[in-house]
């Protein structure tokens, strides 16, 4: 891919790591620029060699990317395609998806047939999760003594199986503006943050920084999630539409 934005006239870097207007950093995988006298316009490019289609919240991530970055254009790259859903949200980011058929536009039957789905390991990861907090021995120890019972006296239950799995979660990313005084002048302060909530049963887990570091995981040692996230975004609708009712402290 960056051989292609360089072959029209692109400055084209790879693995590009920028810091954007939150403060966060973000990995581009193909960073394309072009100037003239009057401006610079810029490329993210997103490549995903994966063996199943993209989901839509791919799309919502490099859109963010692309914002935060303050950048002109975000496209993905995707061999195994993307679904439905995914190709909606791009529509409405303005987020460009290019599959098979677009690469063999692009660059043509040859280039495009040379690129393939990796085997591997690599080529199932289709996520991006909160690493692990604790260690699988603190984890153990903790589900051993909740077995014990409150007095840990004796045993109640026994522990037949144990195994790290990836807990499925929504990311809601929030933005909120308080007043701050400084100096007899009032101005908004405003902070971003990420609310997680899981997606068996839409228990809130924890806020953290809009910042924080993600990494890829493989799917396939991951729940399935049980509560689709209409379902979560109602609910959240809701109390954020009551919290605009309130009329006094």
């Amino acid at each position: 891919m960056a051989e292609y934005f360089r072959s029209h006239g692109y400055e084209a870097r790879c693995n590009e790591v920028l810091e954007g207007r939150s403060g966060g950093r973000h990995e581009i995988d193909v960073l394309a620029e072009k100037s003239d006298p009057l401006t610079t316009y810029r490329v993210a490019v997103e490549c995903k060699a994966w063996k199943q289609p993209i989901e839509k919240g791919v799309v919502s991530k490099l859109n963010y990317i692309v914002g935060d970055l303050g950048l002109n254009k975000g496209i993905i790259v995707s061999l195994s395609g993307w679904r439905s859903g995914a190709d909606r949200t791009a529509v409405d980011l303005g987020i460009d998806l290019w599959g098979p058929d677009e690469l063999r536009r692009h660059l043509g039957d040859s280039a495009a047939g040379e690129l393939s789905v990796p085997t591997g390991p690599t080529s199932e990861v289709v996520a991006w999760g909160h690493n692990f907090a604790a260690s699988s021995g603190q984890a153990e120890q903790v589900i051993r003594s909740a077995g014990k019972g409150l007095l840990q006296l004796r045993t109640l239950e026994q522990l037949q199986w144990f195994a790290p799995l990836w807990l499925p979660a929504y990311c809601v990313r929030l933005t909120t503006a308080q007043p701050e005084v400084k100096r007899k002048k009032t101005r908004l302060r405003s902070s971003t943050f990420d609310n997680l909530y899981e997606a068996l049963g839409g228990t809130f887990l924890q806020s953290v920084s809009a910042s924080w570091e993600q990494v890829q995981i493989d799917q396939s040692q991951a729940l399935r999630p049980l509560l689709r996230d209409t379902k979560l975004h109602a609910s959240l609708r809701k109390i954020v539409q009551d919290y605009c009712r309130v009329s006094s402290p």
